[in-house]
């Protein structure tokens, strides 16, 4: 669903394109991994390659930190998108690519 976007005229499929890449991209990659590493990953007894069997907590908690940081530092720049869900996976259970599925709603 990420690539919806390419070539399209349709205001809504640029716009969770662009908040799709922003979420994983950047606020994944470049803030809530490196916190997941550091703080919450030693609590599991997990690292970023071997989860442990650890899983679902884990991708409970990305949902949770992505989720803090659209409301935190995004949801101001795309006032007329409402991040409805977000459900993250890990499938090569390890902390460098994950998947998300999205959903928004536009007012």
């Amino acid at each position: 669903t990420a690539l919806v976007a390419l070539n399209s005229a349709n205001a809504e499929e640029i716009q969770f394109s662009k908040i799709y890449h922003l979420l994983e991209g950047w606020a994944y990659q470049a803030i809530v991994r490196m916190e997941m590493v550091n703080h919450f990953l030693p609590t599991l007894n997990a690292s970023y390659y071997q989860f442990n069997g650890q899983d679902a907590a884990l991708n409970h908690e990305m949902e949770q930190r992505i989720r803090q940081v659209w409301t935190g530092m995004m949801n101001q720049s795309f006032q007329h998108c409402a991040l409805e869900t977000v459900h993250v996976f890990s499938p090569w259970h390890r902390m460098f690519e994950i998947g998300i599925d999205l959903t928004l709603s536009y007012r």
